[in-house]
């Protein structure tokens, strides 16, 4: 089962640069541990990355796998997940002016307006 609203959170969190720049980047906390957090709740605590795989089921004759979302949402998550694990290892000083991050954004961006697109189930 998936927790939508964590789904939300973290993706609205992911694409909030401002957010980014004041609490990730605060006196408080390591960009490097809240982006952690980020994705972890993301992914983790969601359940949404054991619901986009790598399972796969056969059926048909040909393998496939589950839709969660939809198949343009799912893979956009799929390859945020991918940037998000690279950037992930980055030097705490480093990962906020990280041009991947910005792809990340911007990808949390899509993927949120099009999930609030969906009605919850």
């Amino acid at each position: 089962m998936i927790d939508r609203d964590l789904v939300l959170d973290g993706l609205a969190e992911l694409a909030d640069s401002v957010h980014q720049e004041q609490a990730w980047a605060g006196p408080d906390s390591g960009a490097r541990d809240a982006f952690a957090a980020c994705t972890r709740k993301l992914f983790d605590d969601s359940g949404l990355s054991a619901a986009l795989g790598p399972v796969w089921f056969f059926g048909r004759g040909r393998p496939f796998r589950p839709v969660v979302f939809s198949r343009k949402i799912d893979i956009a998550l799929r390859m945020l997940r991918t940037l998000t694990k690279i950037i992930g290892d980055r030097p705490l000083g480093d990962l906020l002016d990280d041009p991947r991050l910005q792809g990340c954004r911007q990808s949390a961006t899509w993927i949120l307006e099009q999930l609030r697109l969906q009605p919850a189930s």
